[in-house]
């Protein structure tokens, strides 16, 4: 996408986190692994603080771009056993907004998801928001910090060994 960010249109970042909940679906690591920018980030911050940032704060997950690569690798790996066999998901999106451009010119993006994951005879569902800034690159929309926000007093469902 060579358009500047202030063209984007919210059908265009939809279609884009409608693209991401497609390979999530069908398992393609390497596909979601290319929807992140060079320097991006994943980040799943605890429910104590959910606003916090990953040096000073808990995070469930908080990779940078060298964590989240060894993190598909150990996902697609035999070893993984926590998914081995992997989770099958079911993923909602909606309430799409854009917020604006935030001062490194990413797109900033809320978003509300609910995921089902099918595990061991269980369906644990997880509410919540996504708070993203998207990069506009030559390859189209990228994320540079995919942040999920789990709408949870706390977590029932167990381990995260998945995607969120």
């Amino acid at each position: 996408m060579s358009s500047s960010l202030s063209t984007v249109t919210r059908g265009q970042v939809e279609d884009f986190l409608f693209h991401e909940c497609d390979v999530l679906e069908r398992w393609d690591l390497d596909a979601w692994h290319a929807l992140f920018t060079p320097d991006g980030r994943y980040q799943i911050p605890t429910l104590d603080d959910p606003l916090g940032e990953p040096s000073s704060s808990q995070h469930f997950v908080a990779d940078d771009p060298d964590l989240l690569a060894a993190r598909i690798t150990r996902l697609k790996s035999r070893n993984a056993h926590a998914e081995n066999p992997r989770s099958v998901t079911h993923r909602l999106i909606s309430n799409v907004r854009i917020l604006g451009i935030t001062d490194k010119h990413d797109l900033e993006v809320r978003a509300t998801f609910m995921v089902h994951r099918v595990r061991d005879g269980r369906v644990d569902t997880f509410p919540g928001w996504y708070h993203h800034h998207l990069a506009s690159t030559d390859d189209g929309l990228k994320f540079r910090l995919r942040r999920v926000l789990i709408a949870s007093e706390r977590l029932r469902q167990g381990r995260l060994s998945f995607v969120l």
